[in-house]
């Protein structure tokens, strides 16, 4: 009888549940932005509602800004530049750097993710003044490290040479799609 028990609960006992399948990880030249330069301001809008989608956006699970390695180190140095003017950067999204003082953003005469006809292009002949010459500034000094602006988006750059150009990748943004200690 015990034998016809244990049979029976063997036959009944869901079997236990297959290992989860792992998330993809990011290329080893990936890293977190935060591990190199502490300075380097991130304010990720693509895991809130407040990003211009409206809401979370899928696959970013930490609010945090994943690139490669040499566009982290880019951004370090610009940073090191920017902040003997009194500057800093403020990275969106890992393609997102924009310039402000410590203390409050610089007025670049849009705000970041306006998509405005024009005024949202680095060099919209409306934006004059201090505006314009914040925009400038942005745009000379990550340009002089390697980054190219796209003119419709003067809050927008993408370092060059890309080192995975036309791929596009589906690992979750998160410390752990990340190799080693980042």
């Amino acid at each position: 009888m015990i034998a016809a028990v244990a049979a029976l609960l063997a036959s009944t006992t869901p079997a236990p549940a297959a290992p989860a399948a792992t998330d993809p990880k990011a290329p080893k030249d990936f890293v977190a932005l935060s591990s190199g330069d502490p300075t380097l301001l991130q304010e990720m809008r693509c895991v809130t509602p407040h990003d211009f989608v409206g809401e979370r956006v899928d696959g970013y699970r930490q609010p945090l800004c994943v690139l490669t390695r040499p566009a982290a180190e880019a951004l370090h140095k610009a940073q090191r530049k920017l902040l003997h003017q009194g500057c800093t950067t403020r990275s969106r999204t890992a393609t997102a750097p924009s310039a402000r003082f410590p203390d409050n953003s610089i007025d670049m005469g849009t705000g970041f993710d306006c998509f405005d006809d024009t005024l949202s292009h680095t060099s919209d002949p409306h934006i004059q003044g201090r505006q314009r010459a914040n925009r400038l500034l942005l745009k000379n000094t990550l340009e002089g490290l390697g980054f190219v602006n796209p003119p419709e988006e003067w809050w927008h750059y993408t370092f060059k040479p890309e080192a995975h150009p036309d791929t596009y990748f589906d690992f979750p943004v998160s410390r752990t799609s990340l190799s080693g200690a980042h």
